[in-house]
């Protein structure tokens, strides 16, 4: 290696290892896929902040997840969009063009007869999914197979609306459903146990279904609000208290039952993240920017994607890119 080379690198870990002490931001406002039914509602595609409707799917969508990196799913990447139906033994899909152009889906799978879930999540490698009355189960994301039996993670036949994972520890569900005055936010363990929930708090909307999904650090999701029974709104979800604070007032709501993925998509060239055409020195400061201050990144270089920072390939902007990117970097 070169003197200059092994220059540049020291420069590089040094300005990466100031990271850790850095502080830290909510990614920019995801775009947002919802399904209502067998609707299709697309919100802030490029920033826009419009939706797209998308009517006249094939399957009547309950669940929506993204396929993370290193898990090996039967018709899927990673990054991709899977879909599970409304029915008992759903099928499962996959959502092409979930972030730009007309959206379809392709089916992948099938759950078994017997097995209902209201929303689907991904973790340590598995995909994870929770149904009526808060039974948890887990599948092989390969088969879509059961493995083992489920678990009752809350107390008496609650109706589960949406569930998330945080990639730490903790997942996250809400007791929407049947039109409950009342709902709210809780959380239970990794692993998760027996009548494990704990509430969080009151979300604040008299509520009838609802979908949750992690983006960046924060709980996103969409509910259809008793409150107002013909709009469909989608925002985010304090973490520590429950409420829910609206970003987008979609219409029109219906009674049906709705899933909900904030996706992340690569606009360009993994470590490009100047989106020069290269991956060099020069993608150093914006991917510093895009760790520690997203929103300054977006307005810096808007016609990239965050996305790009995303050297290793599990749908974040996180730690885990500093090694690959410095990797790439120096030619490893």
């Amino acid at each position: 290696m070169s003197r200059g080379l092994r220059v540049f690198g020291v420069c590089v870990f040094s300005i990466l290892l100031a990271l850790a002490a850095a502080p830290r931001f909510a990614l920019a406002q995801p775009v947002c896929l919802v399904s209502l039914g067998k609707t299709l509602y697309r919100v802030n595609a490029a920033g826009s902040g419009i939706v797209e409707t998308f009517p006249n799917q094939p399957g009547n969508i309950i669940g929506i997840t993204q396929v993370q990196g290193g898990v090996t799913v039967a018709g899927c990447a990673a990054c991709d969009i899977l879909a599970v139906e409304k029915n008992d033994g759903g099928r499962l899909w996959r959502v092409d063009n979930a972030s730009s152009g007309t959206p379809s889906l392709v089916q992948v799978g099938q759950l078994e007869p017997t097995v209902h879930v209201a929303s689907i999540a991904f973790a340590h490698g598995q995909l994870y999914g929770i149904g009526g009355g808060g039974l948890f189960h887990q599948f092989d994301p390969l088969t879509f197979v059961e493995v083992g039996a489920p678990i009752h993670v809350t107390t008496g036949n609650t109706n589960i609306g949406g569930m998330a994972f945080d990639g730490a520890g903790t997942w996250y569900i809400t007791d929407g459903g049947d039109n409950n005055p009342s709902p709210k936010l809780y959380r239970f363990p990794d692993p998760p146990a027996a009548a494990s929930w704990v509430a969080l708090g009151n979300i604040g909307l008299t509520l009838d279904n609802s979908g949750l999904e992690m983006y960046a650090g924060q709980l996103w999701g969409a509910v259809r609000s008793l409150d107002a029974p013909s709009r469909l709104l989608v925002g985010t979800f304090d973490m520590q208290a429950g409420a829910f604070t609206q970003a987008w007032d979609v219409a029109p709501g219906s009674s049906q039952s709705l899933g909900f993925v904030a996706i992340a998509s690569v606009a360009g060239l993994r470590g490009d993240i100047n989106c020069d055409g290269h991956v060099d020195e020069g993608d150093t400061s914006p991917f510093v920017l895009a760790l520690t201050n997203p929103p300054g990144y977006v307005t810096a270089y808007p016609d990239c994607s965050i996305l790009n920072a995303d050297v290793s390939g599990d749908c974040m902007v996180n730690g885990l890119d500093i090694q690959p990117f410095v990797d790439q970097l120096l030619g490893s």
